[in-house]
């Protein structure tokens, strides 16, 4: 979770990614994702500095040995850093390293986590993406299965909780003259919005779209584009509501080829 004084963009030189031990990369998963994508961790930290409105804490979930905390405190320029976690010789190594910590009863966890309720951990979601958009007939979709979620790009994944609890998720990508506007020279793509039915009419789908919009607008993003049904008269209100203009159809067609009946294949 990030709370919080406007600052220059930080230098990703500062994060020194050759001072993390073995011993930290054996103790998150993220950071050795950061070691393996480089450029991931560069995204990541030009999203997070152009979105930031205060630096007040830094609040990592499963802190590990506290170096992806304190780089990420340093470059960004927080104030503190918190790490919560259940193990008491990950939090030990933490403190040495100057990061608050936070021991986590499981047992409390359900009901009374020591942070706010509107933080966010990106790791323990994947799961709930995973059984909330799957199994689908799109075989591939990489949000059908949690170890395909962790290749997507996840400064451009959001996730909406209400009360602590997984309720929804957004996607989007960037890229360069669509092929259905050859026209835009860059432009972004929100791939997914999907929300928990027993969360749906909340506004969280409102929410996630009016936040990603914010950040591309961050990131100097200037045509955004989505697609929906045409009988999907929820997500139409939803994004016309929010200024986006329909621009093109697209017609599906089918044929079957395989039947047992000659009328079936005679064209029409």
């Amino acid at each position: 979770m990030f709370e919080g004084v406007n600052a220059e963009p930080p230098s990703i030189q500062e994060w020194m990614m050759d001072a993390a031990t073995p011993e930290d990369l054996r103790s998150s998963g993220t950071l050795l994702a950061f070691k393996n994508n480089p450029s991931m961790l560069t995204d990541l930290v030009s999203l997070l500095s152009h979105s930031l409105t205060r630096r007040e804490t830094l609040l990592d979930l499963g802190v590990g040995f506290g170096y992806a905390a304190q780089m990420l405190k340093n470059t960004l320029g927080f104030k503190e850093a918190v790490g919560v976690d259940i193990d008491e010789e990950r939090l030990a190594k933490s403190s040495e390293r100057g990061i608050k910590t936070v021991s986590l009863d499981l047992d409390q966890a359900s009901t009374h986590l020591p942070f706010p309720d509107e933080s966010v951990d990106l790791q323990s979601d994947l799961p709930s993406i995973e059984r909330h958009h799957g199994p689908l007939d799109n075989l591939g979709d990489p949000f059908c299965d949690v170890t395909k979620i962790q290749e997507v790009r996840f400064d451009w994944l959001l996730i909406g909780e209400i009360g602590g609890e997984y309720a929804g998720f957004l996607y989007w990508h960037l890229g360069e003259k669509p092929f259905f506007a050859p026209h835009v020279e860059n432009f972004a793509h929100i791939r997914e919005v999907q929300v928990l039915e027993k969360f749906q009419g909340q506004g969280v789908g409102r929410q996630l779209i009016l936040y990603a919009l914010e950040s591309l607008k961050a990131l100097g993003t200037k045509n955004v584009f989505l697609a929906t049904a045409e009988t999907n008269d929820v997500a139409r209100h939803l994004y016309e509501s929010l200024g986006f203009k329909q621009f093109r159809k697209q017609i599906h067609y089918t044929l079957r080829i395989n039947s047992s009946t000659k009328e079936d294949l005679q064209p029409r």
